[in-house]
């Protein structure tokens, strides 16, 4: 059941009420075009011309459509649709595309699909299996091992030496507990 509030301009508002009784204080002459009124369902209050005008739209049936055209055969229709459009095979699905809607990622044309679906991995923590994705996992072994390799140099040239004071504190008797 449909229930309406109503806002007087000098006064609280006002409602629930249901459908007739609105159309009565309508017909009377409390709600005019310019009344803020809110109905089951709406998000906002609204002007009842508003809400008539809303409520006009949606009683009316939907236009009847001219059924589209029948669909011409193969992809050799699809060029003539268009004769000046250079199609272009997409790099990662193959799609065919015109051009235009085809961006150069990769050294590849990628469409928008493809688009959206890396960002959508890219987003959801996958990613696709490319030869740059261990590289930097490599670099960083290739690092430890040639800091690590300079460490083993100087300690074996030239040794752990301590400072001669660290030492003598190091092994001068503990005076710890007396």
């Amino acid at each position: 059941m449909v229930q309406y509030h109503f806002r007087l301009s000098d006064g609280p508002d006002l409602g629930p009420i249901g459908a007739e009784e609105f159309q009565r204080r309508q017909e009377a002459g409390e709600i005019n075009d310019e009344t803020m009124v809110w109905r089951s369902g709406m998000v906002d209050w609204t002007t009842y011309a508003k809400l008539r005008a809303i409520e006009l739209r949606a009683a009316q049936p939907p236009a009847k459509l001219p059924p589209p055209p029948p669909p011409l055969p193969g992809k050799a229709a699809a060029k003539t649709a268009a004769p000046g459009v250079k199609r272009i095979p997409c790099g990662v699905c193959g799609q065919e595309w015109p051009e235009s809607l085809l961006t150069l990622q990769e050294g590849q044309h990628t469409c928008g699909n493809c688009q959206n679906k890396k960002k959508q991995e890219m987003k959801e923590g996958r990613s696709r299996k490319t030869a740059s994705n261990g590289v930097g996992a490599w670099l960083l072994m290739i690092m430890a091992v040639v800091c690590a390799g300079c460490l083993a140099y100087k300690v074996s040239h030239y040794g752990i030496r301590l400072p001669k004071g660290k030492v003598q504190e190091l092994t001068a008797p503990s005076t710890y507990g007396k």
